[in-house]
């Protein structure tokens, strides 16, 4: 288990050193005319999911209950700090929470977002929300929703 713990933060690791410089704007020979047409001052951005912009998928990471306490909680910063270096803010907590979310729900959240979160590269940061403001399919449940919860 140390083995690929190690790996798989080598991997991280790594992912950190493809961080873009600048917007990534979709060069001009590759927007369709109806595009400019019909939206003639638009910024038209790269969009694609986390993944792509880290060069991780999520099946690269075991479920939490593979990894120990210390290992767990490594793993989430880890991943935070990945998130916070490409400019992407992890919406996992509310600033003034008292009831802060566990280790286990916080990576497999950060794992999830990898491929669901479609967004665009930008030079400054940006969040990324997890929940929709709808807690049947809030991924915090109804203990930890920031967005139906005063904790």
């Amino acid at each position: 288990m140390a083995n690929y713990f190690d790996q798989l933060v080598d991997e991280i690791r790594e992912a950190a050193k493809r961080k873009p410089e600048g917007d990534q704007h979709i060069p001009d020979a590759l927007v369709p005319n109806e595009w400019r047409e019909q939206y003639p001052h638009a910024d038209y951005m790269i969009s694609r999911p986390l993944s792509k912009w880290f060069g991780l998928s999520k099946e690269m990471f075991p479920p939490a209950d593979y990894w120990n306490a210390e290992q767990l909680e490594f793993m989430v910063q880890i991943l935070t700090q990945l998130y916070w270096h490409f400019n992407f803010e992890p919406m996992l907590f509310h600033d003034y929470s008292s009831n802060p979310l566990p280790h286990e729900m916080a990576y497999e959240v950060l794992v999830k977002g990898l491929d669901v979160a479609e967004t665009f590269y930008e030079d400054h940061s940006q969040p990324i929300y997890f929940c929709q403001n709808d807690l049947e399919t809030c991924p915090f449940g109804e203990d930890y929703c920031h967005c139906h919860n005063d904790h």
